[in-house]
C-alpha cells in the first residue's frame, strides 16, 4: 500500500510539475491517455514493489536496516553498472546475462513504457530486453524474493 501511495504521489507531483513547466512556456500540455496512465502505474509499482521486495529480503537474512540499504546501493549503482558498461560489451557470456538482472530490467520496462516518444527518453535508461520481458523478469523477481523472505521468516524466526 506504501508503495501504491508512493508511486500515484510521484504521478501527482510529476503531472502538476509538468503542468507548470507547460504554463510557464505558454505551452499547450498534452495529457496521457487513461490507459497510458494505467500502464504507467503499474510499471512504477512493478517496479518499486521488486526493489522493495529485494530490501525486505535482505533486511530479513541480515536482520538489519543499514547493511541491506547498503548492499543494494551497491548492487545497483556499482556492481549491474560494471556488468552492463563494462564486462557486457567485452564478455558475450556477460552480454547474454544482463538480460537478466532487476535494474537491467527495470529500465527496460521504464523505455518501453515511453513508447516512440523520443522527447520521454531518460537519460541512462536503455532498452537492452523488450518491455514484455522486462514485465515477467521484474514479476518473476518480486515473487522470487517474497517466496525467499517468507521461508527464511517461517523457518528462522517463526519455529
Amino acid at each position: 500500500m506504501v508503495l501504491a501511495a508512493t508511486v500515484l504521489l510521484s504521478f501527482l507531483l510529476t503531472a502538476l510539475v509538468s503542468w507548470a513547466i507547460a504554463a510557464g512556456a505558454s505551452a499547450t500540455v498534452d495529457w496521457p491517455g487513461a490507459g497510458q496512465l494505467l500502464r504507467g502505474f503499474g510499471g512504477g509499482l512493478l517496479i518499486a514493489a521488486t526493489w522493495g521486495a529485494l530490501g525486505v529480503l535482505l533486511g530479513t537474512a541480515l536482520r538489519s536496516t543499514a547493511l541491506p540499504i547498503g548492499l543494494g546501493l551497491v548492487w545497483v549503482l556499482a556492481i549491474e553498472n560494471l556488468v552492463v558498461n563494462v564486462a557486457a560489451p567485452l564478455l558475450g557470456a556477460f552480454d547474454a546475462a544482463q538480460a537478466a538482472l532487476p535494474g537491467v530490467n527495470a529500465g527496460s520496462l521504464v523505455a518501453a513504457l515511453a513508447g516512440d516518444h523520443a522527447e520521454l527518453r531518460t537519460p541512462g535508461v536503455a532498452a537492452i530486453v523488450d518491455g514484455g520481458q522486462a514485465a515477467w523478469v521484474l514479476a518473476g523477481f518480486l515473487v522470487v524474493f517474497t517466496a525467499l523472505t517468507g521461508l527464511l521468516l517461517t523457518r528462522r524466526d517463526v519455529t
